[in-house]
Parts: C-alpha cells; structure tokens; sequence
C-alpha cells in the first residue's frame, strides 16, 4: 500500500510524506556453477549470477546486424573455468583445414594465453581445453527477421590446463570472442564499435590489459582482490618508507659514470603480509610522457619471478597499483629527479615469504654508462646493475620483508 501524509504547513513545510508498507521482496537465489555439464544445454546455466547477472556480449546497434547478437558467460568453478557462448549469427563455417577459419569461441586466460573450440572438425579445439561441446541449430524465427543460425558452444578448462599461476584470490583474468568470417556485427569492441567479424564485448579486449576479470560469479570489470594499501600510500612520497630497513639498508643504487655521473637510480623493494611494495627514485636528464607505447615513456620495469610489470609517466602499469610522479630537479645537476612507486597484494605470491626481481629504469635516449646495458660499463638508455638483467631470472635480486639482496638468505 502507497499513501500519501500531508505535513503540516506551519512549520513552514510545502511537500507530502510517502509511506510505503505492505510490500514483500523476494530474495532471488541462484545456483552454483559446479554442476554444469558441457553438454549445450545452457539451461543449468541459466540461474547463475554468472550467466543471468555477470555476463558480457556483444549485440547488434544497426538495422543490418540488430538479429545479431553473442551472450558469453563464464565461472572459476572448484576444478576450473567454464565458458560458454550463445550466438545468434549468419554465416557458419565448419569444414575449413584451420579452426579460425571455422566459426570459432576463442578466448585467453591471464594475458595471452590462446583457447578455442571451433565449429570444425572434432579435434579442432585447443589441447588444454578438456571439454567442449556445441550445438547449432537453424533459427526458427530466421524468417521473422531473426539470424540464421543459433550456435551454443561451451568449453571446460581444468585446473591443470590453466596457465601457471593464474588464480588468484578466487579470480582470473579472461578476455573472449566470436568470430566467423565474413560475418560481421556492431557495438562491440572492434572498429570502434563498427563493422567487424570479431564480435568482443566492448570495453574488454581479449588478450590485453582490458580482460575482465571471472569469479565463481561471472565476469567482473574490477579486479575484487584489494590494490589499496595501508601499511604505505601509493603516492610518489617515500617519507613513509623512512623507518623501514628495505629503505635505509637494503636497496640497490646505480650512478652513471663519465658524462652520465650526474644521474642515477635507487630501487627499493619489500615483501610483507600485505604485499610486494616496490620504489624507485630516479634522477635523469630526459622525460617522456607523450608517447603512444607505455615503453616508448619514462618508465620504471620490474620481473617479478619472471613475469613483466611495468609503471610509467602516463600511469599506465600492469596489475597492481601503481604511480609516478616527476618533478624539476634543482638540488643537482640532472634535469629531473622522478619517483615511482608500486604495490601488488599479497595474494599474488601465495605464502611466499620472498620473490625474485629483475629492475631497470628508462627514458628512451636519456643514456648512463657505467650500468649493466651494452655490455659491462657501456652506456644505454635500459638502466641496470650490471649482472641483473632484468628480465634473466637467474640474474634476479632476492626481495625479502626487510628488502633487496643480492642472494638467498640461509
């Protein structure tokens, strides 16, 4: 029941009270993605949050392509990702000698790591992809205006065939596509929006830093792990770091030698409970944040067990949190003096109590010698102590809770 209360005017009041009462909500519960069978059949799909609330698609935006649509859903179950694409389209193609040459569910899983089922020849499905299933049937309401053809195409991937490392707190990164070609649609991802016959869903990308994020729920545009930290502020400001042993004792320090001994860089780097924090306090003649590629700009590089991470002028950077802030150096005789900082959450790194990293700091052009670039002692523009190359693993630094070494500890 809605009524509507009066106030009263002489307390200067002009609008009405509305109450609401006898009204009952019912709390929808859905189930879990654990029992779905890879059978094209989505209807044990269909009361999951992660097909009836966190999906994502791409559905036509003009006249030409408004029949045509593709709805992807998919779940980090206990024993690994399932997926599926629900496509209503034109063109189907199933005898072609290569599968992206068949009407194809690709997708990659934490990066580029490269997945597919096809509607070729059975076989034609990536190795590491443990199940599929798909099923086709001609539209019944392709005369009344409808696609062609309605495809289901469902793919199970093991915990054992995803990429190493590549759960995290519950979640990983998933970015997917359809494609036939020939066959194009609108209001995705691709030319902007415009014709393509690589339906993504808009705002994603497969394979790059846009990938979603999947939970058991569906997919995610955020990342639900914390980046935010509290032990210190991702600011540029390292006054916070001033009572630490990673700041004071254990960091590493490059100068230039020659006409580059007015530059150098200072990283510093500790993992604790809450995370990888990392910093870097750099003092060069050249700065770059205009570029197109995040490489081609001032930037601070770090491996972390390998694995590429980067923060630069444009605070563009990988996962994580990240910041670098500049300024005019007039203390010195180098043009800038510039501060990076980072953190990544604990949960990336398991129970490890330390990792391994490689550091370089760059500007292209902005040369130092001394470093560890164009063989021992010559000058280049990829700053780093000589005998860590960054991205050689077993050159890496040794990052413990109270900072850099050079070796294992005991």
């Amino acid at each position: 029941m809605i009524s509507v209360v009066p106030l009263d005017e002489s307390v200067g009041a002009a609008n009405n009270i509305i109450v609401i009462s006898d009204i009952s909500f019912e709390l929808k519960v859905f189930d879990s993605p654990e029992e779905i069978a890879i059978d094209g059949d989505v209807s044990d799909w269909e009361n999951t949050m992660a097909y009836f609330v966190n999906y994502r698609g791409v559905w036509g935006v003009t006249p030409e392509t408004a029949h045509k649509s593709v709805k992807f859903a998919a779940a980090l179950t206990s024993t690994g990702l399932k997926l599926v694409a629900i496509a209503h389209h034109d063109v189907l193609k199933t005898t072609e000698n290569t599968w992206w040459k068949n009407t194809n569910f690709e997708f990659f899983i934490n990066g580029g790591n490269q997945y597919w089922v096809t509607a070729g020849p059975e076989g034609q499905q990536k190795a590491t992809v443990d199940q599929r299933s798909i099923v086709t049937i001609e539209n019944p309401e392709h005369e009344d205006g409808g696609s062609v053809y309605i495809t289901v195409m469902e793919a199970f991937v093991s915990n054992a065939n995803l990429p190493a490392n590549s759960v995290v707190a519950g979640e990983i990164r998933v970015g997917v596509a359809w494609k036939t070609e020939g066959d194009i649609n609108t209001g995705g991802e691709a030319a902007g929006g415009g014709e393509d016959a690589y339906w993504v869903p808009k705002g994603t990308w497969p394979n790059n830093s846009d990938q979603p994020f999947v939970d058991v729920n569906g997919f995610h545009k955020n990342s639900g792990i914390n980046f935010t930290p509290t032990t210190l502020t991702i600011d540029g400001d390292l006054s916070d770091w001033e009572g630490y042993d990673a700041y004071t004792t254990n960091s590493v320090y490059l100068q230039g030698t020659d006409a580059s001994a007015h530059k150098d860089v200072t990283w510093y780097a500790m993992l604790i409970d809450e995370g990888l924090f990392l910093a870097v306090k750099a003092h060069h003649d050249t700065f770059i944040n205009d570029a197109s590629a995040w490489y081609q700009n001032t930037n601070f590089e770090f491996f972390v067990n390998g694995a590429q991470n980067y923060v630069n002028s444009k605070n563009e950077h990988t996962t994580g949190n990240g910041i670098m802030v500049s300024r005019e150096y007039t203390e010195g005789e180098a043009a800038y003096e510039t501060i990076a900082e980072y953190f990544i959450p604990h949960a990336y790194y398991g129970t490890a109590t330390s990792v391994r990293i490689g550091f370089a700091w760059k500007t292209p052009g902005d040369v130092i010698y001394g470093g560890g670039g164009t063989g021992v002692g010559g000058g280049d523009d990829w700053w780093f102590v000589a005998g860590h190359t960054p991205n050689n693993q077993s050159q890496a630094f040794y990052i413990y809770e109270d900072g850099i070494f050079e070796s294992a500890k005991a």
